[in-house]
């Protein structure tokens, strides 16, 4: 049940990030997608920076790794350095996401078949992923 909250947390926090849907061009993908990528900015923002806040919590992503494996799924997994407001103590927590992908048009389409039902639009050119979500655009790096 705390994975489901926690997950419920990150999306409210991407949907945070741009919930004013905005049409944002992608570059055409590379045919080849797979590798391993490492977020380099969210919204303009670099690692670490915080993502959302609750009444007793601050949530700072720390780190976010997208897997894009050949067999045409992926997998996400975000780390997070949580600040407990009434102590200052500190701790590390995870959130995880998986699901499949498709190339069409020119673009990778990602649907999410754990934690939560979502799909979203990518594309890889060269070392460079970007992932357009909720209207926000980030951009991962090989």
């Amino acid at each position: 049940m705390r994975c489901l909250v926690v997950a419920a947390l990150a999306v409210a926090a991407l949907t945070a990030c741009g919930s004013d849907k905005v049409t944002i061009p992608l570059d055409p993908t590379d045919a080849d997608v797979t590798g391993v990528f490492n977020l380099s900015l969210a919204n303009g923002q670099q690692p670490p920076y915080a993502a959302f806040q609750t009444t007793t919590e601050l949530w700072e992503l720390t780190n976010d790794r997208m897997v894009i494996a050949a067999d045409q799924t992926f997998a996400d997994t975000i780390t997070y350095t949580v600040h407990t407001i009434a102590d200052g103590s500190q701790s590390t927590r995870f959130t995880a996401t998986a699901g499949s992908y498709q190339i069409a048009n020119r673009q990778i389409n990602f649907t999410t078949t754990t934690n939560g039902s979502a799909t979203f639009a990518g594309s890889v050119t060269g070392t460079t992923l970007v992932v357009l979500f909720n209207g926000g655009r980030f951009v991962y790096s090989k």
